[in-house]
């Protein structure tokens, strides 16, 4: 567009369609003159919310700058207009506002403390409780034509302090508390107070110049109807991500549902403070916080809560633990990736059990398409349905597998030789799953985006999870793997196998110290998931760890190890309260099943858990080092 200036006062009214407002806010990007000469008129408009202008008092002002710009060059003429802009109306609204309020006192030099909270008791009488007389609040003035949008914070204008001129407002924020502030303070976070006026304000909202006007706004804040992530913290870092809970918003009171235990609690809400009623549930004590100001957050703790859930803890600042719950939305810039995977997680394991109903009404056997939930199980298809970031993929046909009909596992404490009867019960289990690990079914797979990932359901109910990305592409014969992913594929593997050394431990304390006969022996009691037996760079279903003592005592494996530290050390003591601990992180347990391949100049390696529960990645000369000497 070329230059006209009748288009920059009717852009600040907001009278132009909604196409030749964007014309004109794409010229003044591009005009130095037109932008200098908006903040001009944009001073106008501040000077008359300041000063009450009667109605129309500019325009003819107005049009007589005008009609002088044509005589004009365009760069002398937009300088003079707008000089001549600011001097003439501010000269006539100040006449103007004399006119109008005749016999009024000399201005006051009163100052005014801000900000501070209405609930202080100063030593003086406040200002606010002394005004002098003729300096009452004035009845809100008509707006002028030149106006800015009224602000959306959560504040309301509750009055004005004045003198001859307005000197400050009182205002109520959404915590329901009083605060004064004068012109240059911070009202919130990147809110300046500009200007004061009789019943209203000019804020600089982040750059945005917005009205306050008393009568006008209402305290509000979003509603906290929703899913909320919780999550445990130690030291303000995240220990564990608890469940998904549901927020009802009822004003002053929420109320909060746990779906999969059905438990509810009762939370107070005042301004931006909740207490949460903790004699419900199995929480130490009523948890108090507050929210964050877009109420997306809130962080509850109390006193009995420091130590918990190791409640016999002495308090100290390495224990102290809060619950902080974040809102479930995917765009919120507050949720953490682990967060996000955990909310995801849950979505999945909700599918299980319309699913697991319906199999138990015709005979174990899942439906063959969804629509056969319709309406018995489910009124609507919402919880399987793709949607923007996430593909939902049913897999028909299956039935479920009753595990009671599987054997269990022998007692050790009256066996004379436990590792045959471990690894005899190991072999009837191959027989049953027909092969070395159990192979379950996958019901449902669903597939997301930012971040990518898939979730897998079974048909026992096991959710399970891993990155869309494969880890290899190959070109040619030659892998082509980027460095970071690489690594973090073998991070992904290590805690594999750390999983997996959580199920040995599990397994050896209920078993008479023994070592776990093969992944037959410990699904589903122990290895809820088994697609952990599966590295992240290798098909889903391929069987990726070999166990190195199935069956095995840990008294026996730790004298192997002893045998072995004594050997190449032998200044060690065995009667050191640290030389078991020594013995158990060199004894290797589980490792890969096949070489890590060299990738970017990384050698070719594997990864090896040992009998303390640590994970290690070996290089082939470590492993002839440090793993060969224990094998059979």
């Amino acid at each position: 567009m070329t230059c006209n200036d009748s288009n920059l006062s009717a852009y600040l009214d907001g009278e132009l369609p909604a196409a030749e407002r964007r014309a004109v806010e794409a010229h003044l990007k591009t005009c130095p003159d037109c932008a200098a000469a908006l903040k001009d008129l944009e001073r106008v408009r501040t000077m008359l919310l300041t000063q009450a202008i009667p109605m129309g008092l500019h325009v003819p002002v107005v049009e007589r700058i005008r009609k002088e710009e044509l005589r004009r060059t365009t760069g002398v003429r937009r300088l003079v207009w707008a000089i001549a802009a600011m001097l003439l109306i501010a000269l006539a609204a100040t006449a103007a506002y004399r006119m109008l309020t005749p016999g009024e006192p000399e201005p006051s030099n009163q100052q005014v403390a801000a900000p501070i909270t209405m609930d202080q008791k100063p030593d003086v009488p406040s200002q606010l409780a002394r005004a002098p007389q003729g300096t009452e609040e004035q009845p809100v003035e008509a707006t002028p034509s030149v106006s800015l949008a009224e602000t959306d914070l959560p504040l309301t204008l509750s009055g004005t302090v004045t003198g001859e001129n307005p000197l400050a407002i009182i205002v109520t924020g959404d915590d329901a508390g009083q605060r004064i502030f004068r012109p240059g303070d911070s009202v919130l976070p990147g809110v300046v107070l500009k200007e004061v006026g009789n019943g209203r304000a000019l804020l600089d909202n982040n750059g945005v110049m917005q009205t306050l006007t008393k009568g006008t706004s209402e305290v509000q804040r979003p509603s906290v109807t929703g899913r909320w992530q919780m999550a445990l913290l130690r030291s303000d870092k995240v220990e564990d991500y608890g469940p998904v809970v549901e927020f009802e918003d009822a004003g002053s009171s929420i109320t909060i549902t746990e779906p999969k235990e059905g438990i509810t609690f009762i939370a107070a809400l005042s301004g931006r403070h909740m207490t949460v009623d903790g004699t419900p549930g199995d929480l130490p004590a009523d948890l108090v916080g507050d929210f964050n100001e877009a109420f997306t957050e809130v962080t509850l703790s109390s006193p009995t809560l420091a130590g918990w859930p190791q409640s016999e803890q002495a308090v100290t600042p390495q224990n102290l633990y809060k619950i902080r719950l974040t809102k479930v939305d995917e765009n919120n810039p507050e949720m953490e990736p682990g967060a996000i995977l955990a909310m995801r997680q849950d979505e999945v394991q909700a599918m299980y059990e319309p699913l697991k109903r319906y199999a138990d009404a015709h005979g174990r056997r899942f439906p063959d398409a969804l629509t056969q939930l319709i309406p018995d199980y489910v009124q609507n298809l919402d919880l399987y349905a793709n949607r923007d970031g996430r593909t939902v993929a049913y897999v028909p046909g299956n039935e479920f597998l009753d595990l009671r009909a599987i054997p269990g596992l022998p007692s050790c404490s009256n066996k004379s030789d436990v590792t045959s009867a471990l690894l005899n019960h190991e072999a009837e289990l191959q027989e049953v799953w027909g092969g070395p690990a159990p192979i379950v079914p996958t019901l449902v797979e669903v597939t997301y985006q930012d971040p990518d990932y898939v979730f897998t359901l079974n048909v026992h109910g096991a959710v399970s999870g891993h990155s869309a990305h494969p880890a290899l592409q190959e070109d040619g014969d030659n892998p082509v793997v980027a460095l970071g992913k690489y690594r973090a594929q073998i991070a992904s593997d290590q805690n594999n196998l750390k999983q997996l050394g959580l199920v040995m431990y599990m397994f050896a304390n209920e078993n008479c110290d023994y070592m776990f006969p093969g992944w037959c022996s410990v699904y589903p009691e122990y290895l809820t998931d088994v697609n952990v037996l599966t590295s992240p760079w290798e098909e889903p279903g391929t069987l990726s760890y070999v166990i190195f003592f199935p069956g095995e005592s840990f008294e026996s494996l730790r004298a192997m190890g002893a045998e072995n530290v004594i050997a190449n050390n032998p200044n060690a003591d065995p009667e050191s309260p640290v030389f078991n601990g020594q013995v158990e992180s060199q004894v290797p347990v589980m490792c890969n099943a096949r070489d890590i391949p060299a990738v970017a100049g990384d050698p070719v390696t594997r990864n090896v858990l040992f009998l303390d529960g640590h994970v290690e990645r070996l290089k082939m000369d470590e492993w002839s080092e440090r793993v060969k000497p224990y094998m059979p």
